[in-house]
């Protein structure tokens, strides 16, 4: 095992997000706070930014101001993010712009943000053929010329560079740029230099400088300089009476910019929505049932619990482990420390594998700087000793674990999930091996497995929304409106309607508390209705 003190270790770490599916998916946790849903479209559609469609520009072509909604286009295998331009999404791809006009487009509350080096908090967007993860991105694109295109949006792929489609080609460049980052209660750290460097803001590609060309008699402007004998201009070079150069004349170099002050520091901490609450506590505190549980750990005591906690610490809000009444944590400076006074997790949550998908996570806590910290526990060995589940903090795709020091792991490692809906009998994150499934008797309709469980808390005020139903197996995807100022129940009744359409296995819950959708690979979408989306 390799320890780290916190002041050594790289702060961001590049790693590939390799998501379970392209759509919100219930296995992955898509659908338990992904910030992302994607609308089928069909040239010539054109997006609606009231409703929630993700706005890439302004781009100043094909027209001053064009908006560049977010899409993304099926193109040999590869599921490409790019740009919407009037009615298709064009898309970069084997070196050329592709023009499509059967695409997706994006809708959410996901955020432009300065591409760090690291694929950590940023929001899947496709697929390549070859299963590497895709991004959207955007470059502020000056072409040699000098011309201004405004934003121009592409695809961000593993070598860290973007592709942009423009002019009929596959454009790429390296940073400066800007990526889109998944919201749901984590953001990208905040770190602004200072003072910024020059232009401001950052750089755009430099144009070639090119003298200008000669003059020709004649020209407007164009005249004879008598003490010279020159012929001479304010947009040519000097040329003599054999009309031959004598001195080259360049434009005027750009004025820079105005100075502008660094960004502000980032507001205060706003976990953002979460199935967890948290409990103030102190030694000699014992959790109770409802708490959630980070072990068992494998340390001086065998089976040992370890719940979730967290404490404030040199203004970082750190989550940790409960040891023997007091929480233990990682600080700010690579050691283990122990506080007696502290908050405990408790509520419904789950462990699972971490996939990247921060917005999906229980948001707990905070470090001093701004940047979100979330839950992580992992099976660790100690001087050949097997420990057990021992958890800890997670970021930057990292897992900070105390055990003597700060130890720190990458993946794989498993974080805490935000489980919402209906609350269960127990806690899904204390439940032990699920029990095997069991065949129905006759006439109680599906077998018990695992699926999706959707409710819906309000229907729709006075816009329209829409319920979009795939079905994983088949591939079938059924779209249906839902009436503006929709009941609940009419809502729910829709739903079911386009369940059996695209031929799922449903199941009504008792009461109208929700629908059962049956199936790991299934995925539900709902806009402008209020819907609790869990599973099961």
């Amino acid at each position: 095992m390799t320890f780290f003190r916190r002041s050594d270790r790289p702060l961001l770490l590049t790693f590939l997000l390799c998501f379970s599916s392209l759509s919100m998916h219930a296995q992955n946790g898509g659908m338990l706070g992904q910030s992302i849903s994607w609308q089928p479209a069909t040239s010539p559609f054109t997006p609606n930014a009231s409703n929630g469609a993700i706005v890439g520009g302004p781009g100043a072509d094909p027209n001053p101001g064009t908006p560049m909604y977010i899409c993304r286009a099926r193109v040999q295998g590869s599921m490409v993010p790019g740009k919407w331009v009037q009615g298709n999404c064009n898309v970069p791809f084997g070196g050329s712009e592709q023009i499509m006009n059967s695409y997706e487009v994006a809708y959410g509350t996901a955020r432009w943000g300065g591409y760090r080096g690291s694929f950590y908090g940023l929001a899947q967007m496709g697929r390549d053929s070859d299963g590497s993860p895709l991004y959207s991105c955007r470059v502020h694109y000056v072409d040699a010329s000098g011309t201004d295109y405004g934003y121009q949006p592409g695809k961000l792929v593993p070598d860290g560079t973007c592709h942009i489609p423009f002019g009929g080609a596959e454009v790429t460049q390296g940073p400066p740029f800007e990526v889109l980052y998944a919201t749901g209660g984590g953001r990208p750290p905040w770190n602004p230099s200072y003072p910024p460097s020059y232009p401001y803001p950052p750089p755009y590609p430099p144009a070639q400088v090119q003298p200008f060309p000669p003059c020709k008699l004649g020209d407007p402007g164009v005249g004879l300089d008598v003490n010279t004998g020159w012929w001479v201009g304010a947009n040519c070079s000097s040329i003599d009476s054999q009309g031959r150069i004598t001195q080259l004349k360049y434009p005027q170099p750009a004025q820079p910019p105005a100075y502008a002050p660094p960004p502000p520091p980032p507001p205060p901490y706003d976990p953002g929505p979460s199935s967890v609450t948290w409990q103030p506590a102190q030694k000699p505190f014992v959790p109770g049932q409802n708490a959630i549980m980070g072990g068992p750990g494998n340390g001086p005591k065998p089976g040992s619990p370890l719940y979730i906690c967290r404490v404030q610490y040199n203004n970082n809000l750190f989550p940790g482990k409960w040891v023997e009444g007091a929480c233990n944590f990682s600080d700010d400076a690579g050691k283990e420390q122990v506080s007696n006074t502290y908050e405990v997790a408790v509520g419904p949550a789950e462990w699972r594998d971490f996939d990247g998908n921060v917005g999906a996570l229980v948001p707990g806590g905070v470090a001093a700087d701004g940047t979100h910290l979330f839950i992580c526990r992992k099976q660790i060995s100690t001087w050949g000793s097997n420990r057990g589940l021992q958890p800890g903090w997670l970021e930057n795709g990292q897992c900070h674990i105390p055990y003597n020091v700060d130890s720190i792991y990458g993946v794989p490692f498993q974080a805490l999930y935000n489980v919402f809906g209906p609350p269960e009998a127990n806690n899904p994150q204390n439940q032990g091996p699920a029990a095997p499934a069991q065949t129905a008797a006759p006439g109680q309709g599906p077998s018990p497995s695992h699926g999706i469980l959707i409710s819906f808390a309000g229907g729709t005020a006075a816009t329209q929304g829409t319920i979009t139903v795939t079905n994983g197996t088949t591939g079938t995807t059924v779209t249906k409106p839902l009436p503006p100022n929709s009941t609940a129940q009419q809502c729910m009744e829709i739903l079911q309607q386009a369940a059996l359409q695209a031929a799922l296995q449903i199941q009504a819950q008792a009461g109208g508390a929700g629908l059962k959708v049956f199936g790991l690979n299934n995925a539900v979408n709902v806009t402008e209705a209020s819907v609790a989306i869990s599973q099961f």
